[in-house]
């Protein structure tokens, strides 16, 4: 059977199979036929319904024509691209950006992760449900992810969504209305500032355990001092900085001479090693300034980092020079601590002080003064207490005050209510 649109162009058909039984029957859905530059096409349109056969026929036909005649539609081309390749070139991309390596590797393992999740093959294979059975799979798991763990997994899908879309590659962000959720519900890693003693004992204790791991014996003389005599002093200068600055792991780590300015008392951070990309400079404390003139070696270059590369401790060092300074690792309310810690504790300590938040805000190098206000300034209730200490109230006299267990008390304070109740008293506009 045969049902001619346009017998010179296209024509939709019916074909024929061999049954099991050996009958030939024919089939329910509907083909067409056509021919483009003398090449003839004949392809399944996968409906029973005639008027929809005939649009999705008409819609072949003419995206033939147009790449017979040299015009590819960019989504028409990645459409069949596997999935695979599409995050290949997504790696590309980001990385062309001069991101962070780890803020890369963090986006490409959420994306790749979610695609085994859901088996999607095709770009058109992307949903949102398939997304939402993904998050809500990592959320049910025994060894859930937190909230913020979460989180940053939405935003992998968003990003990804949104580049296939800007690269033309989609027509709209599969994961566009992936919603972020609150925090403040599931925090499990939330750090504590140090108190000053707390981190007066860190210093010190860094800067003498080496000599105590020593003990007597001959190798507590010779090399063996020297060497845990430098260890020592980086641990306790590291520490110095990370708590008088605000600097980040990394960019300790990478800090150099060349970029401390003791003349005028600043760090520079290099844009290549800054987390927001970009060159920034942070003021120098005069205890600090004067720990790096006395650390600096006479033979320094300017590329030499401050911090020896073999002296920067890994996180078991760090713990263990905690542990030996008697500070608790977690306090009674589950806050911990760690390397990070001490930037909050810089940020608090300069709220703790008086610190206008603008002016925190700026030593922090924070895009937003939100992100220093909630999530690196811890307040104590002694703090809070202060703070209402200082308001400036005025002193109750003795001429204002009552008993208020006297009777012509009580009755008047029942009429004033009752005639407040039944509009006695007119508000006032």
């Amino acid at each position: 059977m045969l049902v001619g649109i346009a017998p010179r162009q296209m024509r939709l058909v019916r074909g024929s199979y061999r049954s099991a039984d050996g009958a030939r029957r024919r089939k329910r859905a509907w083909s067409v036929r056509f021919s483009v530059k003398g090449k003839r096409f004949e392809r399944g349109l996968g409906t029973r319904d005639r008027r929809t056969a005939e649009k999705i026929a008409a819609r072949m036909v003419r995206r033939t024509e147009l790449e017979a005649a040299g015009v590819h539609d960019p989504v028409d081309l990645d459409r069949a691209r596997p999935l695979v390749d599409e995050l290949c070139d997504y790696a590309t991309c980001i990385r062309a950006r001069g991101v962070v390596p780890q803020f890369e590797h963090d986006q490409i393992k959420a994306v790749r992760a979610f695609l085994e999740f859901s088996r999607a093959s095709r770009p058109a294979d992307l949903t949102l449900a398939a997304a939402s059975r993904w998050l809500n799979a990592l959320a049910d798991a025994p060894r859930s992810l937190s909230t913020s763990s979460l989180n940053g997994r939405r935003h992998a899908l968003r990003r990804f969504g949104a580049w296939l879309v800007e690269t033309r590659r989609l027509l709209f962000n599969p994961f566009a209305t992936l919603k972020k959720l609150n925090c403040d519900t599931d925090r499990r890693w939330v750090r504590r500032a140090l108190t000053p003693d707390e981190a007066r004992r860190l210093i010190e204790t860094a800067r003498d355990l080496p000599f105590r791991a020593l003990g007597p014996g001959p190798f507590a003389r010779g090399p063996g001092r020297a060497r845990g005599a430098r260890r020592g002093a980086a641990h306790a200068l590291l520490y110095l900085l990370a708590v008088g600055t605000g600097l980040r792991k990394g960019e300790l780590m990478r800090l150099t001479w060349e970029c401390v300015d003791l003349q005028r008392g600043l760090v520079r951070v290099e844009a290549r090693y800054a987390k927001s990309r970009k060159e920034q400079r942070v003021e120098l404390a005069p205890a600090i300034l004067g720990a790096l003139r006395a650390a600096k070696p006479s033979t320094a270059l300017p590329s030499d980092t401050v911090i020896p590369p073999r002296c920067f401790p890994d996180s078991r060092v760090f713990y263990k020079e905690l542990d030996a300074a008697g500070v608790a690792r977690v306090d009674a309310v589950g806050k911990r601590i760690d390397f990070h810690a001490l930037r909050t504790t810089f940020i608090s300590w300069l709220v703790m002080t008086g610190t206008h938040p603008r002016a925190a805000q700026v030593l922090a190098r924070h895009s937003r003064i939100e992100h220093t206000m909630r999530w690196y300034t811890e307040l104590r209730p002694m703090d809070l207490r202060e703070a209402v200490g200082r308001l400036p109230l005025p002193a109750l006299g003795p001429a204002l005050r009552w008993d208020q267990s006297d009777a012509a008390f009580q009755g008047e304070a029942t009429r004033f209510s009752r005639r407040l109740l039944t509009g006695a008293y007119p508000a006032r506009s």
